[in-house]
């Protein structure tokens, strides 16, 4: 993919580098950002107007696990957060973790052509 578009507070680093080189990562980025916030009623850092500080600011990021929620919440939070996209959790990795692992997925059935 080219180029990034989206809501800033929810964008992944990768999306603010010049080459804007990205993967499906960036929606686990998203979706880290998403836990954390239902979680905390927060986000996990501060959302400037500029991208290039806004890039400088997340290469600092480092999430710190939280207090008051379960290890595995915090595990699975500094997986979905992680600044490096190749060491970011899959969907699939998600799916598995023990977090999810008892949840009773419905399965998935294919779409009928109208």
């Amino acid at each position: 993919m080219q180029s990034a578009l989206g809501t800033p507070m929810f964008m992944a680093p990768e999306l603010y580098a010049e080459d804007c080189k990205y993967t499906k990562s960036v929606d686990m980025w998203a979706l880290g950002v998403m836990y954390f916030h239902v979680l905390t009623g927060q986000y996990p850092y501060r959302c400037v107007s500029n991208p290039f500080q806004q890039l400088k600011a997340l290469k600092k990021y480092k999430y710190k696990p939280l207090q008051g929620i379960s290890n595995d919440s915090n595990q699975v939070l500094s997986r979905l957060l992680d600044i490096d996209p190749q060491k970011r959790i899959t969907s699939f990795e998600l799916k598995g973790h023990r977090i999810f692992k008892n949840y009773p997925y419905p399965p998935v059935k294919k779409s009928k052509k109208r």
